[in-house]
């Protein structure tokens, strides 16, 4: 199974900036070329649905990307950023979205690849997860750019046997 982790498009800050900010010009246009990326490899990979956050930005790129794709697309609220659920630690913040991915991942066949779509630091746990990583404060906040694909080839029934609570 393959899942495709993807960031957001290059948001649109406003003064101060919130989860409901959009994206910019350039974000829309970097959303659409990976659209044609992400459209070339459906039929290889097999790609049949797309989970996104609930904040604008991620469903706005969902949504151009979909446009070409044309796939089931999902909003995941667990999907949402670092303290975006009210005061949480960084490990419960992983949790969250591991739970989320595990939950996603024992939907689908093992034949099947799915779009992730949220915020650059939430690769954290999807990289945690494939390498065997619990969730910990010791986790470092890695960013990711904008409308950056990263293909992560799993072994689904090894993540679930692992990594079922």
């Amino acid at each position: 199974m393959k899942i495709i982790y993807l960031h957001h498009a290059n948001r649109a800050r406003g003064n101060p900036s919130t989860q409901a900010d959009g994206i910019t010009e350039l974000g829309e246009k970097d959303a659409k070329l990976t659209a044609e990326l992400l459209f070339s490899l459906k039929e290889k990979f097999n790609i049949v649905a797309i989970y996104s956050s609930e904040f604008f930005r991620c469903t706005k790129t969902a949504e151009i990307i979909n446009d070409k794709l044309c796939v089931k697309l999902k909003k995941e609220p667990r999907f949402n950023e670092y303290k975006s659920m009210g005061e949480e630690s960084w490990t419960a913040c992983q949790t969250r979205i591991t739970d989320a991915i595990l939950d996603i991942v024992s939907a689908h066949a093992d034949n099947e690849a799915i779009i992730c779509l949220t915020s650059g630091l939430n690769i954290a746990p999807f990289l945690s997860l494939v390498y065997g990583i619990e969730p910990n404060e010791n986790v470092p906040f890695i960013g990711v750019l904008s409308c950056s694909p990263i293909i992560l080839d799993i072994d689904k029934d090894k993540i679930l046997r692992e990594n079922r609570r």
